[in-house]
């Protein structure tokens, strides 16, 4: 688990690298940082490799697979939001934002690329590193088969529509139910409003509002949630969207 920076970017050691669960590229300019975070998640049993700016994080991209990308917006070169969109649309790697940025237009931007998370720093590094086990999780597809989902006793079907929960079946309006099932299949990662609202467009091609997403995500917490009013599965991101925690 060889850390890598710098000038190392074009190292055929990392040319031949084979996709790995636990391949991470961490995208810092913060050279300290870079390397205390890189010591951590190797402890953790993560395989790193450190880009210090735009240019090595696309270089180290073209030439290598991971499963993970964390990612700095703030690059000396240009921005995180451009390494998002080309890791989107080359592959299938996982994008955790690690940003000083924690205006809301930057998170909601981070997540409209299709990141899986964005982390605010200053941050725990504990939190870290259960945000990326977290996205490691959902991606390893171990609480999805694809047609049934389980998460904290919900056992969703999506090929018969029907939801269980401790074995009994729980009934939902159909709205609820899409809304479940979008939450459900980004399980513990942030789903911006947006996303959400797009998923509830309605069969008759009429614009879901706003309001009418926080009444069903209150009717869908008092059909799955134990205690409502402190809701553990369904989690607000205030001012960005929800998240379930599976």
């Amino acid at each position: 688990m060889a850390q890598i920076s710098g000038s190392e970017v074009l190292h055929t050691e990392m040319a031949s690298l084979k996709p790995a669960e636990k391949t991470l590229l961490l995208v810092e300019d913060d050279r300290a940082l870079a390397e205390g975070l890189a010591f951590t998640l190797q402890q953790s049993g993560y395989s790193v490799t450190i880009a210090a700016s735009r240019a090595e994080a696309l270089a180290f991209q073209r030439r290598c697979v991971f499963t993970v990308c964390i990612l700095d917006i703030g690059l000396p070169d240009g921005d995180g939001f451009s390494v998002c969109r080309h890791i989107r649309a080359a592959g299938d790697t996982a994008v955790l934002f690690l940003s000083a940025r924690e205006e809301e237009v930057h998170v909601v931007r981070g997540l409209e690329l299709g990141a899986d998370d964005y982390l605010v720093k200053p941050f725990r590094v504990g939190e870290l590193l259960a945000r990326v086990a977290a996205v490691l999780r959902r991606r390893s597809g171990s609480h999805d088969n694809g047609e049934v989902i389980q998460s904290g006793g919900i056992v969703l079907n999506l090929k018969t529509g029907r939801v269980r929960q401790d074995g009994n079946e729980v009934f939902l309006t159909p709205t609820e139910y899409r809304l479940l099932a979008t939450l459900m299949k980004q399980q513990d990662a942030i789903v911006p409003r947006e996303r959400l609202l797009d998923a509830l467009w309605d069969s008759q091609g009429r614009v879901v509002e706003e309001n009418t997403l926080s009444v069903n995500i209150r009717r869908l917490r008092q059909k799955v949630e134990k205690d409502p009013e402190r809701s553990r599965r369904i989690e607000t991101i205030r001012g960005v969207g929800y998240r379930w925690i599976g």
